[in-house]
């Protein structure tokens, strides 16, 4: 069986960094998988490519045996990657449940946005995940750990089988990495999610 993700020989530069250079790495479906390493040794580089969010100078990305092609982050979700960067990319005037849906928004009859399924869905997975956010509030006035809760269920939410996490633990206080670590150390058992 081909790995979950795989990245062969994967290269990039900008202008005269060499920020990742001939990296080949496999992730396996059913595993937590962490790439570690110094600050500035090219570990979120090197996850963008994995995702789809920056294209390598050389080498390729494989998801489940197959190149991610195009090279993209469109692609990568629709292929069952998602990430969630270590900058949050939420929009901090939209409710927690409209960051979740933005570009999923699931459509009823006569084209119209369906909101009780948005929000059946996102509740859906954050049951899964153990977790309660406040659908109805926005952004700007969650904490950081809700925030970052709320980005895994937005991965989650597009059907993502490899979530990648860039530095999962780094904007949360020093009493969430705990709980946060345990809930992606069981995502494998618990549904054959593979995290890194």
């Amino acid at each position: 069986m081909p790995e979950a993700l795989a990245l062969h020989h994967i290269d990039r530069r900008y202008g005269p960094v060499h920020a990742v250079a001939d990296v080949s790495l496999a992730f396996e479906a059913g595993r937590v998988h962490a790439v570690v390493g110094e600050n500035g040794a090219g570990k979120s580089t090197l996850l963008k490519m994995a995702a789809g969010v920056v294209t390598p100078d050389a080498g390729r990305v494989t998801v489940r045996g197959e190149p991610l092609s195009p090279h993209t982050a469109r692609e990568a979700i629709g292929r069952g990657v998602g990430m969630v960067h270590q900058h949050f990319a939420l929009i901090a005037v939209l409710t927690a449940l409209e960051n979740v849906m933005l570009g999923a928004e699931p459509v009823g009859r006569a084209g119209r946005l369906d909101l009780a399924a948005a929000r059946a869905r996102a509740e859906a997975v954050a049951r899964e995940m153990e977790v309660t956010l406040p659908w109805d509030a926005p952004v700007e006035s969650l904490g950081v750990g809700d925030r970052q809760r709320l980005e895994i269920v937005r991965t989650l939410v597009r059907d993502a089988r490899v979530v990648i996490l860039d530095e999962p633990t780094a904007v949360l206080t020093p009493a969430r990495p705990t709980s946060s670590t345990r809930r992606c150390a069981a995502w494998p058992t618990a549904g054959a999610r593979s995290s890194s």
